[in-house]
């Protein structure tokens, strides 16, 4: 085992992957409840919601070749000008 971690932007091909690790993971707290990310349709399209938004991005972690996490950087509603909110974190246990 490598053990290689490498951190890229986001490719359409690993909308399917972080999707399901984030539902995975709100499952395995509970938190797999109608209004949360669990249910919103931009959970199955995370390339398209980070690259459409200037001053966005969203990372992807992988281990060895797998897709074991993400996390974005966006620029929210209702925020100073010029800061960015860290969203969407989430890994594989």
């Amino acid at each position: 085992m490598k053990n290689n971690i490498l951190i890229r932007k986001i490719q359409p091909s690993d909308n399917p992957f972080i999707a399901k690790i984030i539902r995975t993971a709100l499952e395995e707290y509970g938190e797999a409840k109608p209004g949360t990310v669990y249910t919103d349709p931009t959970t199955d399209e995370l390339y398209k919601t980070f690259s459409s938004a200037p001053k966005s991005g969203y990372f992807i972690a992988e281990l060895d070749g797998e897709v074991i996490g993400g996390s974005g950087i966006y620029p929210t509603k209702n925020l100073p000008k010029g800061y960015a909110e860290l969203v969407k974190i989430y890994l594989k246990s």
